[in-house]
Order: structure tokens, then C-alpha cells, then sequence
């Protein structure tokens, strides 16, 4: 399997149902699954465990996908966990390109996932 290493992909939304879509895909590919719902329970769960990959949604409540990347960005012991932003809001090709410029965010996908792209950014990212 593409995730045989046991590489740990945290998934940040507050749609309890796609944490639980994306976690089993996922788990079905092989790498172990963690959920937060919310920014500030990702930036918690990097602290507490390793993660290989965040899939980062960006529109939140308590601590939003933009503010939970710079805080990512920020701190040495999470700014090199590669980072994959999802919204259903369409950003603007300013904001797509600053944050993918200036951060550590590897793609973008909108809302409604296709899991099959999002699987081969993944095994592609993570190796």
C-alpha cells in the first residue's frame, strides 16, 4: 500500500462528516487518519503527535484555516508539514497565489472533493 510507513494525515474541518469521508478513504490507503475540528485543535494535535500532511480546511469557526496556516508557518517545529487547503469558497487568484507562494501549502482543492485527485496529491506528496 502507498501508506505502508504509517504516515499520518490530519484532517482539519468542521464538517464532522468529511473528517470521517476523508479518514476512511484514507485509512483505505493505507496512512493513518487524525481529525481536528478546528484550527485551534490541529495546531493541538501537532504538538501531540507527528503528522506527515494536514489537509486544512479553510473556512472555520474558533480558529480559521488562514490563521492556523500562519501559525503553522510560524513555529520551526510545524513549518515544514506540507499542507493541503480545501473550501467551498472560491479564493481569488490573488489569494490563491499568495498563499500558495508563501506557505507551505503544496495544493488546493474546492469543495466537493474528488477523492481520487485528492489520493494521488497525497501519495505524491508523502511519497
Amino acid at each position: 500500500m502507498s501508506g505502508a510507513k504509517e504516515q499520518t494525515v490530519l484532517v482539519v474541518d468542521d464538517d464532522p462528516d468529511i473528517t470521517m469521508t476523508l479518514g476512511i478513504y484514507l485509512e483505505g490507503k493505507g496512512y493513518r487518519a487524525a481529525s481536528a475540528a478546528n484550527g485551534q485543535e490541529a495546531l493541538d494535535a501537532v504538538r501531540r503527535q507527528r503528522v506527515d500532511l494536514v489537509l486544512l480546511d479553510l473556512m472555520m469557526p474558533v480558529l480559521d484555516g488562514f490563521e492556523t496556516l500562519k501559525r503553522l508557518q510560524g513555529d520551526p517545529a510545524t513549518a515544514a508539514i506540507p499542507v493541503f487547503a480545501i473550501s467551498g469558497k472560491y479564493l481569488d487568484a490573488e489569494m490563491h497565489a499568495r498563499m500558495m507562494g508563501e506557505s507551505n501549502v503544496k495544493a488546493y482543492f474546492m469543495k466537493p472533493l474528488l477523492l481520487s485527485n485528492l489520493g494521488q496529491r497525497v501519495a505524491q506528496v508523502l511519497g
